[in-house]
């Protein structure tokens, strides 16, 4: 018994995994090439800061080494200049950090030295500048002396055309940390 070759179905099915290899290939690259990189003092330069009256709202991930926390992050003026809050995914306070003339680290988890050994190391000074400045359209990394920090999307404000981060990375060798800002 011969059988016929179905040649309509074979290009079809053909056609169809090229096409599936050439899409999944090209957003597997993920090329940034609008990406601009500073040194922070270069940053400071060159980029303004917003008025600091802002509250910033948002989730986090952090990784240290082999171990990963999640939870959400809260950055606001307060009595004292600013005071930043991680939460659990539970809503339970992390660490409460007060940034005035001095830095003020509140720790309600005692067990846990990797995550303060983090929250000391972050240049939080640096951070919130980094975190209160105007943009325009393109991705930004700073480089710090302790990490680097990729403003990898950003926002429209609505009082102005300029942007604000949205989802920030800050990296170095043992330590990643996204935010994801609402």
């Amino acid at each position: 018994m011969k059988q016929k070759i179905d040649y309509f179905n074979n290009f079809f099915c053909y056609l169809l995994l090229i096409s599936l290899t050439l899409l999944s290939g090209c957003q597997t690259l993920n090329i940034k090439t609008n990406q601009e990189t500073f040194a922070y003092a270069d940053f400071v330069n060159i980029y303004n800061p917003t008025s600091e009256e802002k509250k910033f709202n948002g989730k986090f991930k952090l990784f240290v080494k082999d171990k990963g926390y999640t939870g959400s992050f809260k950055f606001y003026p307060s009595d004292v200049g600013h005071e930043m809050i991680l939460l659990s995914p539970l809503n339970q306070i992390i660490s409460k950090i007060s940034l005035g003339e001095e830095i003020l680290f509140e720790y309600q988890n005692k067990d846990d030295q990797s995550l303060k050994n983090f929250i000391k190391d972050l240049p939080i000074k640096e951070f919130k500048r980094i975190l209160y400045t105007q943009y325009n359209e393109k991705p930004v990394k700073i480089v710090t002396s302790y990490f680097e920090i990729a403003i990898e999307e950003l926002s429209e404000m609505e009082t102005s055309s300029s942007f604000e981060p949205k989802n920030i990375k800050v990296k170095n060798k043992d330590i990643e940390l996204t935010i994801l800002l609402h």
